[in-house]
């Protein structure tokens, strides 16, 4: 079976059950489970879509600069991968 994915949230839809498209769902929960990590799914997709929303705003040139608080998600995302890999 070949899944095509478009290129928007395409990586959170590698893992995110939560979909319409039942293909993808099971394909998902395979990705995961292939993963191997020990940490809540669901909170790994949603931090992974701030990283997304966060880049999003960075790619997209908002001419507002980038809060700290989004430099500290972003940090406690490579940690938690560091961790995970």
């Amino acid at each position: 079976m070949t899944i095509r994915l478009s290129m928007r949230n395409s990586y959170v839809k590698l893992l995110h059950t939560a979909q319409q498209d039942p293909a993808l769902c099971t394909k998902a929960a395979e990705n995961w489970a292939t993963l191997g990590w020990a940490v809540s799914r669901n909170q790994f997709v949603h931090q992974l879509d701030r990283v997304r929303d966060i880049r999003n705003r960075i790619a997209h040139f908002d001419p507002d600069p980038l809060p700290a608080q989004y430099a500290e998600e972003l940090r406690q995302f490579v940690r938690l991968l560091r961790q995970l890999t």
